[in-house]
Formats: C-alpha cells, structure tokens, sequence
C-alpha cells in the first residue's frame, strides 16, 4: 500500500507513519528541500526533475510524496546486492553517460524483473546533483528502490516514421558524429529542410523536439532518442546510439501522442498509477499536455523527467519521449 500528495517542501520534516519515503522534487525548490530533509528520520530517496505530475497537472512549485508501507531495500549503483526480487524503481542521472552501461549490468544481475523510474536532472542540461538518499545528494550514476510486488506497466510513444532512415555510421555514446558516413547535423539539417523546416545551432532544440530518431528493435515500438544539441557538425542525444544502428526520422503528431497515452493507460487497471514522462515531450505538446494526462483518465503521479527507464519482456531500456505508466 501507498500514500501519494503534494506538498511544500517545508512540509516534508512532518512527514511520518510510513516505513519509505519516495520523494519526487522540482529542481526549483531543491534548495529548499535540502534544508528540511535534514528533519527527516525514517529511509528516504529521490530525485530532482523539471518538474512533476500530480493527478491531473504539472507542477514547479510543490513535490509529490509517496509514503510506502514496506521497507523498501535501497542502494546506489556502486553497491548493487547479489539478489532482488519483486520491482525496482530505478532513478538515474539522465545527463550520465554511463547510465545504460548500469542499467544494463542492473539486468545482467537481477533477470527479468520489473524496472520503471526515469532520468533525473536539470532542464537546463547542466549537471547538477539530482539523486539523494538519506546519505545525501549526487549525480552520475543511479539509485535503486526493491518494492517486494511485480509492478506491471506500459510504455508507448506516439510518434510516426517519415520514411526516411539513416546509419549511424560513427558514434560515441550519446554523440552522433556521422550519419551516412557525413557530419550528423548537416544530414538532419538536409532532411529537415526537404520538409520546410530551417533548424540551426541556435534554434536547435526548438525544432528537433517534433523530429526525434527511432532505433528499431525486433518487435514493438522503437526506441525513440531525443536530439538535444548540435555542436561541430555532431548531434547529443538523450541516449547512448549504438554505431552502425539504423535510425529512422520520426515526426510527431500531437493528437498521436495523446492517444499513445491512453492506450497505455488502458492496459494498467490500477485506479491510481505512476507516471513517467519525458520532458521534451511535455515541451513538445505545450498547451495539448493537459489532454494527455487527462487521456491517461486515473488519478497519477510522477516526474517529468530526462529519458524513461522501463523493462520490456527481453530487456531493461533507457527511453527517451515516450510515456511509462506503472501500478506502483
């Protein structure tokens, strides 16, 4: 069983009558949290995001509690335990490199359990410490929390192929330098304007955020990864692009996106779900975003975060612009 509400972050050093408490914060009330995390007693962790969800909106200014009534296990991901079973919900620094690398050791260590959380950190795109525990805050790296329940959940995105593909042909990381064996940018650049749209260093998120890169997978939807910035020619992405992989151009369609969400929804039958939600995407949808919480039509709760962590039948996978929704 769980509590969820919103609240001050002055009200946190009240909080009691649980064994857990899972603490979702905007990053533009940290400093005030931070101070009164320093009253709380019972096991914490969380992260820092752009923002969160609470039922029906989004929120700057208040963070969502979530009081569970089981200890929860928790540990960072330099000190990952033999066994767990049941869920984790996993946090990571969404602007870290090496974050799949843990995520994929994480699957290695722990099977095909169920994973759901996302990427925390600054709308801003600098570092900043967006993960804490009752030992404090850090980045670069992960936190993890073992609910002892097999959380069932749904991932979806929405968005649509153009019909044009590229190779990836040289890549680091998150960094695409080449897409058919040309500098990264002038490529996108090139397709973009065949479709009417003029993007450039400087207007660049603003732009690419309707025109994000799938990665195919062997079955269902892509793995969608969300170009960021461009710099010397090469694209950052909000995920590793392995080399060599195939990228489709993806568009989106704002009314698609919504109704992606409620069929995700469809498939939880929990009256109250947790939600994670890529930040470009609520960016992208503007305004529309209030119709995809209300298509998601259960009361819900969770980040706006920096790429969603989410388990398939085969995998645990860094997402970027999809929604994830889980009966936590």
């Amino acid at each position: 069983m769980i509590d969820v509400d919103l609240i001050n972050p002055d009200e946190i050093k009240d909080l009691k009558d649980c064994e857990t408490l899972m603490i979702l914060s905007p990053e533009k009330v940290v400093v005030e949290l931070k101070e009164n995390l320093n009253y709380l007693s019972i096991p914490y962790f969380g992260g820092v995001f752009p923002g969160v969800i609470y039922r029906k909106n989004r929120y700057d200014d208040k963070i969502v509690v979530v009081r569970f009534q089981e200890k929860l296990k928790i540990f960072r991901d330099s000190e990952m335990p033999e066994h767990v079973t049941g869920s984790l919900i996993v946090f990571v620094d969404g602007l870290y490199p090496q974050a799949e690398d843990i995520l994929e050791r994480a699957y290695f260590n722990y099977g095909l359990i169920s994973y759901i959380g996302g990427g925390a950190g600054s709308l801003t795109l600098k570092e900043i410490d967006c993960l804490f525990d009752n030992r404090g805050f850090f980045k670069k790296g992960c936190l993890f929390a073992n609910v002892k329940k097999r959380i069932k959940l749904a991932v979806r995105h929405g968005w649509s192929e153009t019909g044009t593909t590229f190779i990836a042909t040289k890549t680091n990381g998150r960094v695409i330098m080449e897409l058919d064996w040309k500098p990264a940018f002038e490529v996108y650049k090139e397709h973009l304007e065949k479709m009417g749209k003029i993007i450039s260093e400087e207007n660049f998120f603003e732009v690419a955020k309707a025109y994000p890169f799938g990665v195919s997978k062997m079955e269902g939807e892509f793995i969608i990864r969300d170009p960021l910035s461009t710099e010397n020619g090469m694209i950052l992405c909000a995920g590793k692009v392995r080399q060599n992989s195939v990228l489709s151009l993806m568009k989106g369609d704002k009314n698609k996106l919504i109704e992606a969400a409620r069929k995700c929804s469809e498939s939880i039958e929990s009256d109250r779900v947790f939600v994670a939600d890529c930040i470009s995407r609520v960016l992208y949808l503007g305004y529309d975003f209030k119709k995809e919480l209300k298509a998601i039509d259960r009361e819900c709760f969770g980040p706006l975060t920096i790429g969603e962590v989410a388990s398939s039948e085969t995998f645990i996978e860094f997402h970027n612009k999809t929604i994830v929704v889980g009966d936590i």
